[in-house]
């Protein structure tokens, strides 16, 4: 019965409304297990909040006490590279970053290229490896003008769809979900659709109220930070 629920739930996600919603695994690295979570939930994209420190990418929401936090490459790359055969589901490794510049850019590129088994380049032909999107505290616009950094693409703000990025390069466009009207949210929509671009807005409620609004809106992520929850929801519907 589990593997049913298991099942109907991945089609539910893909398939709603004859659109494909992704799920996006908000924030995952403050769940008890994280990407263990995301993967048995079958999330199609993981957030994860990373600062610089001593050279090093800390997996972190703060830009401070940063020494014993744990490193992005432990807890998340190495475990994917050992369970690649569970990652599907996984279209996008978001990562926000709240500190470090150009720094932590070169290191994320020189990171990700080292697992280039499971991850994409921008060049890349097989479109079942999961693109690392950047989002947060740099300059987007100029990820996608920096061709040595070949593993990264960009997190757009709804300002970046003025320029018509290339799609490939900022392969999604995120805004604040409280700061628009029903009638703006609905415009950026369609603006980034033209372009080639999915869209997610953050600031959004964990209720089953929420997600439904956004179902409706038909918007391409869904950001969750209780995928069990969610779980509940769609198996509701």
């Amino acid at each position: 019965m589990k593997q049913f629920f298991v099942y109907f739930f991945l089609i539910f996600s893909v398939y709603l409304y004859s659109q494909e919603i992704l799920l996006h695994s908000h924030n995952d690295y403050l769940q008890a297990f994280p990407l263990k979570t995301a993967l048995e939930y079958k999330a199609n994209s993981i957030e994860v909040d990373v600062a610089w420190f001593g050279g090093e990418v800390k997996v972190s929401h703060f830009n401070f006490a940063l020494k014993n936090k744990p490193d992005l490459e432990t807890i998340y790359l190495k475990k994917m590279i050992e369970q690649k055969d569970e990652l599907a589901s996984v279209h996008f490794l978001m990562i926000d970053i709240k500190s470090g510049g150009e720094e932590i850019l070169l290191k994320l590129n020189l990171l990700i290229g080292q697992y280039h088994e499971i991850f994409a380049s921008r060049n890349e032909i097989d479109v079942s490896k999961i693109k690392v999107i950047i989002s947060g505290a740099v300059n987007r616009k100029k990820i996608t003008e920096n061709n040595s950094l070949n593993f990264l693409f960009a997190d757009g703000n709804p300002k970046d769809l003025d320029n018509n990025i290339n799609s490939n390069l900022m392969p999604l466009v995120s805004a604040n979900y409280t700061s628009l009207t029903k009638v703006e949210r609905l415009l950026l929509i369609e603006k980034a659709h033209k372009q080639g671009k999915k869209v997610r807005f953050w600031n959004t409620k964990d209720t089953f109220k929420s997600w439904k609004k956004l179902l409706e809106l038909k918007v391409d992520f869904i950001g969750v930070d209780n995928l069990k929850k969610y779980y509940r929801f769609v198996s509701n519907r």
